[in-house]
């Protein structure tokens, strides 16, 4: 077994469609292809024909005219083999029993925690959940959607814009999730199972050895390359396949179990050498944004090809995500650098979701020490503190729910003696609820975890020396302010601000900001427009910082040179 892992680990692997593409054009392929081409049109009429009571006859039905559909893309692009191999599972299905949902729960990782919450953990608490009701609209939204996947050189190249991927990921599992989970009144829905396979084959079909970029833009703008599309894409898609191959396993066939694994394999792969392989003191392990899905990813696959390898791998980065929580709870963005308020839901919502899948206490345990975070970041009106992110991601935008009330339901859950706090961290959730139906795949996370319990009003008249930005920070009323002074590191790029502050309206609304203090600092534009941090803007370095902070007030100073942010 070893031996056969490790071999798997050297190859060089990537993706069925590209030995598809390899294949075009050989006479094996061609007889396939002009055999496949022949028989589909009467397959498509005995599928056609199948009944549609009861509802499991038409989700058999549903899925075999999908997969009827995807063969018929693969003659239209001239990829025979991939053709007539699903053309066989249809035929075999025809005369083949009726699926039946498989038991949930029935495979376990290595784990340091029991009982694990498991792969489909329940939903504890349906009962005025917030979360249930967006997911499950979502996924009817998206199951009207007319979306097709065409597996031509064409078809790669007519999605252009690469981000395009993150949304097909995460709505495929919100599709998938609803299809599947117990507690949805969407289980087994025919037309949503065949609409969730349709939009996996579309993620999975167009990588190219195991990533998206290739051949492809961030859209106007945004010209070459980001390798973070490919784990914002693969950690949604790996849970879907994952939760409809154990769920309905009967529903997918051999040809797309095979070509799907192969496909996340690549994925997998690419991650392990573009990734995982470049841990230093300004990559992976001090990114925890990326971290996390990294480290989501690897589970995932785990679970998938059942080699313990890549839950071995999760476990070393889960070490050095460690290492990126500052004392107050803020993480790190990149670096040594502050954290950048939105990226903070990211690295709760997979931690927590680690959780689930392993039982991991470290996991769970780093989202339960994050908890000041929201409370302290977040006036009580909605409107989080921009002023002491890094320079280049200054947002100014609203305070999600999800990541707060997955904080607050933990902390109820495993910190009783901290209730407070988790009360003030679901006070900050509840406040964006006011506006927000979040209809993310977060948000499938955060309905699983919700608990019910009231909120608690935030601090307030209080000002103290906050660890995560080395500074001074205060609330009184409407108006917040903080200072930073934190060192980032040796060559590291520096502020463009040394304190802010936000006024807010005392009218109830969404986001209800009147002012804000931003850039203290010297800078020279040398663009009038664009954005701020590509127009070359002079950032601050070698500094002198000095803080002080008393009961009533608080000082910060410092003396610094400039840099130029080329």
């Amino acid at each position: 077994m070893a031996c056969a892992v490790a071999a798997a680990a050297d190859r060089s692997f990537d993706g069925p469609r590209d030995q598809a593409l390899a294949d075009q054009g050989r006479p094996e392929d061609n007889a396939a292809l002009e055999e496949a081409a022949k028989a589909l049109p009467d397959l498509r009429q005995q599928v056609e024909a199948l009944p549609s009571e009861p509802v499991e006859a038409a989700r058999k039905r549903a899925v075999l005219l999908w997969l009827v559909e995807d063969a018929e893309a693969s003659v239209a692009a001239g990829l025979g083999a991939s053709a007539k191999a699903v053309w066989e599972d249809v035929r075999a299905a025809l005369t083949g029993p009726v699926a039946a949902p498989a038991s949930a729960g029935k495979t376990t990782p290595p784990q340091d925690e029991t009982p694990t919450p498991g792969w489909l953990p329940p939903v504890v608490e349906a009962k005025g959940n917030p979360y249930l009701e967006p997911v499950f609209n979502e996924a009817r939204r998206c199951r009207e959607v007319k979306q097709h996947f065409p597996k031509s050189e064409a078809g790669y190249k007519a999605i252009a814009n690469f981000w395009q991927f993150s949304g097909f990921g995460g709505r495929t599992y919100i599709m998938t999730w609803a299809a599947c989970h117990p507690a949805s009144p969407l289980r087994g829905d025919p037309t949503l199972i065949a609409q969730a396979m349709r939009w996996m084959q579309g993620v999975f079909q167009n990588h190219r050895g195991g990533d998206l970029n290739v051949g492809r833009t961030g859209g106007q703008g945004n010209p070459g390359r980001n390798p973070n599309i490919n784990r914002f894409s693969y950690v949604p898609a790996f849970e879907a396949y994952l939760l409809l191959r154990e769920t309905w396993p009967d529903l997918v066939p051999p040809s797309k179990r095979q070509e799907w694994e192969a496909s996340a394999r690549a994925v997998t792969e690419f991650q392990l050498k573009s990734y995982g392989g470049n841990v230093d003191p300004h990559g992976a392990g001090w990114y925890p944004n990326m971290d996390v899905h990294y480290l989501l990813l690897m589970e995932l696959a785990s679970r998938i090809f059942g080699e313990p390898r890549w839950h071995a791998e999760a476990e070393r980065f889960l070490k050095l995500i460690a290492n990126s929580l500052y004392p107050d709870g803020a993480f790190t963005y990149i670096g040594r650098q502050n954290e950048c308020f939105g990226y903070h839901e990211i690295n709760v919502t997979h931690l927590a979701r680690y959780w689930q899948l392993t039982g991991s206490r470290a996991a769970r345990d780093l989202v339960l020490a994050s908890a000041p975070y929201y409370p302290n970041n977040v006036e009580p009106g909605g409107v989080p503190e921009s002023y002491t992110d890094c320079f280049w991601k200054h947002y100014w935008t609203g305070a999600s729910p999800i990541g707060p009330d997955i904080v607050a339901s933990m902390l109820h859950t495993f910190r009783p003696k901290q209730v407070e706090l988790a009360a003030q961290n679901r006070r900050v959730a509840n406040v964006e609820l006011k506006w927000a139906k979040p209809a993310h795949y977060y948000g499938i996370y955060a309905a699983t975890l919700w608990r019910d319990f009231p909120e608690a009003p935030q601090r307030d008249g209080y000002i103290f020396y906050d660890r995560d930005v080395q500074g001074p920070r205060g609330r009184f009323g409407h108006w917040s302010f903080a200072g930073t002074t934190r060192d980032h590191g040796q060559g590291a790029q520096g502020k463009d601000t040394f304190v802010g502050a936000i006024l807010t309206s005392k009218e109830e609304k969404q986001f209800p900001l009147d002012a804000a203090l931003q850039v203290v600092t010297s800078q020279f534009r040398l663009q009038p427009d664009g954005q701020r941090w590509r127009a070359c803007r002079y950032l601050s370095a070698n500094e002198e910082n000095a803080v002080t902070v008393a009961k009533d007030f608080a000082a910060l100073t410092t003396r610094y040179r400039i840099q130029n942010v080329a």
